[in-house]
């Protein structure tokens, strides 16, 4: 054998010890997946342009983040958003 044969030799070995380490480490050591909820454009207080309206004036947008699932269901449970409507009278 020569030197080139024992250095291919020696890099595939490393090679596959590394990627032994690597799949030993994500199977012990998994890492949790975490869901990001982005505030929805829109969500906030919305107002009705017109002065002259006889409907609503003002509506109140609230989104809640679900991004966990319990027993089958979305957690927190409830609707995923809210609203609160503003009349005139």
């Amino acid at each position: 054998m020569n030197l080139r044969d024992l250095c291919s030799q020696l890099l595939k070995k490393t090679l596959i010890i590394v990627i032994l380490a690597v799949a030993v480490v994500v199977i012990v050591f998994p890492q949790t997946a975490s869901a990001l909820c982005i505030q929805p454009d829109e969500e906030g207080s919305w107002r009705n342009t017109d002065p002259q309206t006889r409907s609503i004036t003002r509506v109140e947008l609230r989104f809640v983040c679900q991004d966990q699932i319990l027993n089958g269901q979305p957690y927190p449970p409830g609707p995923p958003w809210y609203h609160k409507r503003y009349t005139k009278i």
